[in-house]
């Protein structure tokens, strides 16, 4: 056997045998010519944009509706009013008409009670000379009736002198017959087989005082 030096039995230090590299087989890629651009990221909505237009659609449906509300309260609000005024107006037709008529025959009532009290104190006078004279004269043909057809001797007559006066020259010769007694009435009397006779003078003058009130 060969002798061996300390040399061969050491290891050398100064340089070491590099492993050989390992390698791995890659697959096959097929390169693309060129590289395509990302798409482009589709754009968010805008959420304030969103809630705005909500927002102003939502009070424009508000607004309509309450305009809507608003047209139609005052719509039946006018539909009452004419219904009440028309209700006033046939009231206030029917009270003015009643008014009218009461004002109507109250001032035809005063236009007749002016004008009787006119008539009377203008021709109160002369009615009044007219009325003595008519019943002074239906006396005396009473009397005259009488004396013709019956054998009277005396007449007994009441009232005033003017209205005995006015007698005895309505009677003539007549008068002879009269017993005249007067008195402070405004009537005048004849008591004639019984009976009383007597112009109502005064009657009149109570109707005509009453008008003059």
């Amino acid at each position: 056997m060969a002798n061996l030096s300390l040399a061969d039995i050491l290891v050398d230090f100064g340089k070491r045998d590099e492993p050989a590299p390992f390698e791995t087989p890659m697959p096959d890629f097929d390169m693309p010519l060129g590289i395509e651009p990302m798409p482009p990221e589709p754009d968010l909505p805008d959420v304030d944009a969103l809630i705005a237009e909500a927002v102003e659609k939502a009070v424009a449906e508000a607004t309509a509706r309450l305009d809507a509300d608003h047209a139609a309260a005052l719509e039946a609000e006018r539909e009452r009013h004419v219904a009440e005024v028309e209700t006033l107006q046939a009231g206030l037709g029917e009270d003015l008409g009643a008014k009218i008529r009461e004002s109507f025959d109250a001032t035809e009532k005063r236009l007749l009670d002016l004008t009787a009290e006119v008539v009377t104190r203008v021709l109160g006078p002369v009615l009044a000379e007219d009325l003595q004279r008519r019943s002074v004269s239906r006396l005396a043909e009473i009397i005259r009736t009488s004396v013709r057809d019956a054998e009277t001797t005396k007449i007994r007559v009441h009232g005033p002198m003017s209205l005995y006066q006015a007698l005895e020259d309505a009677l003539g010769e007549q008068a002879r017959l009269l017993e005249f007694t007067e008195s402070n009435g405004l009537d005048l009397s004849v008591v004639l087989d019984g009976s009383v006779y007597e112009t109502r003078l005064s009657e009149w003058s109570v109707s005509a005082a009453e008008v003059l009130a």
